[in-house]
């Protein structure tokens, strides 16, 4: 619904009206989001699987930040190893 129509449909009504159809609201835009992710857990290894690549993606980024901080500060070569 617009914005308008939410406005229009609820102006109006006092909070003890309100609450249940906020709630309803709610519990409908993130049931998608709670199905995934109890999907998700379903699969170890899936799971293992992303947060490994993400450790190896992080860890990759750390390197570089930290040999640009070594580099700036005059602690390290030249040679970029990550170019």
């Amino acid at each position: 619904k617009t914005q308008e129509e939410v406005l229009e449909e609820c102006g109006e009504m006092r909070w003890g009206e309100f609450k249940p159809l906020l709630t309803d609201a709610v519990i409908a835009h993130l049931e998608p989001i709670q199905n995934k992710y109890n999907t998700v857990l379903e699969d170890p290894a899936y799971l293992d699987s992303v947060l490994a690549k993400g450790a190896e993606e992080a860890s990759r980024e750390a390197d570089r930040t930290l040999f640009k901080v070594r580099q700036a500060m005059g602690f390290m070569q030249t040679h970029n190893p990550w170019a």
